[in-house]
């Protein structure tokens, strides 16, 4: 086979259905390319249908993990595996529309301060889906906390250009890591991920790094794709609250320091305890799936005071 151009990582967990939706959209791309499954333990036969349904594709890989290691840890996995010039982060719960890739890879082709580029994320039935934001800052943080965005989007969700109509070419603080194109001698030498984020926020961190290195970070809408967002992902409430929060802590402990992290884990307190006193109203009227949310902050409430937040590494 030839030297692919792009080298397609795809980290997967219990999956399988959307895995497959998505590799057989990826077939049909014309851009040459090699793909790298990294399976985090599913027990739901992911390994078995890649076997028995792909095993004539040439250009799929599969790494298998006996564990759930996380996201940033198995895609960097891979990055060293990779021979194309350009690195595409892709989530299994998105669906690739015809000459996406090969539209991406012409961007980065001819746009060499571009570190990376993301496109127009969209949901199933067309609609915009916010896949884009500003480099992170406390207020913006405060405000997503509260939800106030839903208040008033043009005040309260700037940190997501939730004023902005998402329509044109844009350089931005960071694009989503569902669909994320990076060039592969950069993605090197930054050393991938920050294997520190377990769920969320590395995507942030390794845009801001990539600003960092003097190269811009654009949002790409005239390429769009469909990301299945949320379906992906099928822990419970009370863990996907935590591991949010505890990226946001990490990422703030790694750019403002220990202080900022203290301050912060008040503000989660608070939403989380007007999130329980929320949900506990309106569950007596509807009880799905405002029980479960009331629950699941409640325990982040307790729970918020004891997280670990690591050390942050040296890139």
């Amino acid at each position: 086979m030839e030297n692919p151009i792009v080298s397609v990582i795809i980290v997967s967990f219990n999956v399988k259905e959307l895995l497959r939706q998505c590799l057989n959209s990826l077939r049909k791309e014309q851009t040459l390319m090699e793909i790298f499954v990294v399976d985090n333990a599913s027990q739901d036969g992911t390994i078995e249908m890649l076997k028995s349904e792909f095993s004539d594709w040439r250009a799929l890989n599969i790494i298998t993990n006996e564990v759930n290691i996380g996201f940033s840890r198995a895609n960097n996995q891979a990055i060293s595996k990779c021979s194309g010039r350009y690195i595409l982060f892709l989530n299994p719960d998105t669906i690739i529309l015809p000459g996406a890739i090969t539209a991406l890879v012409e961007y980065l082709e001819t746009h060499i301060d571009v570190g990376i580029v993301g496109p127009r994320l969209i949901y199933s039935d067309g609609s915009l889906q916010l896949s884009c934001g500003t480099r992170p800052y406390l207020l913006g943080t405060i405000f997503d906390s509260f939800m106030l965005y839903k208040l008033s989007p043009r005040l309260f969700g700037r940190n997501r250009y939730m004023e902005w109509e998402h329509n044109e070419e844009r350089d931005v603080g960071w694009v989503s890591g569902a669909c994320l194109m990076i060039r592969k001698e950069l993605a090197l030498s930054l050393k991938g991920f920050d294997e520190n984020f377990f769920f969320t926020g590395e995507d942030v961190d390794l845009c801001l790094r990539v600003w960092q290195r003097g190269y811009r970070v654009v949002y790409y809408p005239k390429v769009a794709i469909i990301h299945l967002e949320g379906q992906s992902s099928r822990k419970n409430r009370t863990q996907i609250i935590l591991k949010a929060y505890q990226s946001k802590l990490y990422f703030y402990r790694k750019y403002k320091g220990k202080l900022t992290v203290i301050f912060l884990r008040g503000v989660f307190f608070l939403s989380s305890l007007v999130k329980t006193i929320f949900a506990c109203i309106i569950g007596s009227v509807k009880p799905d799936p405002y029980c479960s949310i009331f629950r699941a902050h409640l325990n982040a409430i307790f729970k918020i005071w004891v997280l670990n937040i690591p050390q942050p590494r040296g890139d």
